[in-house]
C-alpha cells in the first residue's frame, strides 16, 4: 500500500512506480508543478534582463509561499482523513 503524493488516501499500487491514487491527483500535482515553472521562469527572465535589485529575496518569498501553500494542502488533507476515520468509527 502506498499513499497518494497529490491527496495522501492510501491506496493499491497498480504499477511499481504508481505515485497517485487517481488521473484527477496525477494531473493537480503536475499541473501546479507547471503553473510554478513558468512563474519562477518569468521571474528570472525579469530578473536577470532588468537587473532588479532584491531577486533573491524575492525569489524566496516565492518559494516560501509555494511552501506555505503545500503544507496547508497537507494539514486540510490530514484533518479531511481524521474526519473520515472518526465517521467510519
Amino acid at each position: 500500500m502506498s499513499h497518494c503524493r497529490e491527496c495522501g488516501a492510501p491506496f493499491w499500487l497498480m504499477k511499481t512506480d504508481q505515485a497517485f491514487c487517481r488521473n484527477a491527483c496525477r494531473q493537480a500535482f503536475h499541473k501546479r508543478r507547471y503553473e510554478r515553472g513558468a512563474q519562477l521562469y518569468d521571474f528570472a527572465m525579469e530578473w536577470r534582463g532588468k537587473r532588479l535589485r532584491g531577486g533573491f529575496t524575492r525569489l524566496c518569498r516565492i518559494i516560501d509561499d509555494w511552501l506555505r501553500e503545500n503544507r496547508e494542502r497537507a494539514d486540510a488533507r490530514k484533518a479531511h482523513m481524521r474526519i473520515e476515520h472518526e465517521k467510519g468509527r
